[in-house]
């Protein structure tokens, strides 16, 4: 089977589903990676899978552009013959959700958060909820990281229950904690506030990583909330946390 893994960058695919990928080919399935170029795809293609580029604004907000991606997503799935997409980042499973209702396509979706609508709410979220619900319809399963965004899911209906689950979920959700008592080191030492957040501080390999948490000036800023542009305006900036890479 062909199978696709979708995300909003190259650079996430590569640090957070390369793993995922490689035991997809292991077990004899074609992987093909599609993303926004970033500067990481040569780095998924030396790992063995074929990575196609999709055009599109991770935080854009264009219908017409925003449009044009979701035939841009339909057309790769279609030419690239793709039976099956597991989808990250919310963008991506709502457009490969709404290109898959008109393709032969088993689409897996993946929340681990639900991006800005969902915080300032109005107009939009009520437009995202529409769109969640007919991305979700035809999946076969959606998966969820934490209780709150299922919960959330199945109060608006955008969702089924699939039946009790065998445990309760330790999982909770809180406000962002990027730089804030987290911090995502990659494969090759390189520092960040988070996996979502391609924003590098340094390395491992030349600095202790508690010197870093506790004395790199973007850390610092993003303890102190003191954010720049629409973020430094921002009322909620606090509850989110201040992280705009879960757009």
């Amino acid at each position: 089977m062909r199978i696709a893994v979708v995300a909003n960058a190259a650079w996430y695919l590569f640090n957070f589903r390369r793993r995922l990928m490689q035991a997809l080919r292991d077990d004899g399935h074609e992987v093909v990676a599609i993303s926004p170029a970033d500067g990481y795809e040569a780095r998924l293609r030396s790992e063995g899978v074929e990575w196609v580029e999709w055009a599109l604004a991770p935080a854009g907000t264009n219908p017409w552009r925003e449009l044009r991606s979701v035939a841009a997503l339909r057309g790769a799935l279609r030419r690239e013959r793709i039976g099956l997409a597991f989808t990250y980042t919310p963008k991506a499973n709502i457009y490969t959700g709404l290109a898959a209702r008109t393709l032969a396509l088993a689409h897996v979706p993946n929340v681990s958060g639900l991006g800005r609508a969902f915080i300032d709410r109005g107009a939009l979220t009520r437009l995202v909820v529409r769109l969640y619900r007919l991305a979700f319809g035809p999946a076969r399963v959606v998966v969820f990281q934490n209780d709150d965004d299922r919960a959330e899911f199945l109060a608006a209906r955008l969702v089924e229950r699939l039946g009790p689950p065998g445990e309760a979920s330790k999982a909770r959700t809180a406000s962002t904690r990027d730089g804030k008592g987290i911090l995502f080191v990659a494969h090759d030492g390189e520092v960040y506030p988070a996996g979502f957040l391609p924003l590098g501080l340094g390395s491992v390999r030349d600095t202790p990583l508690a010197t870093i948490y506790r004395d790199h000036p973007v850390l610092r800023r993003i303890r102190a909330m003191e954010f720049g542009g629409r973020c430094g305006r921002c009322e909620y900036a606090d509850l989110c946390g201040g992280s705009r890479a879960r757009a």
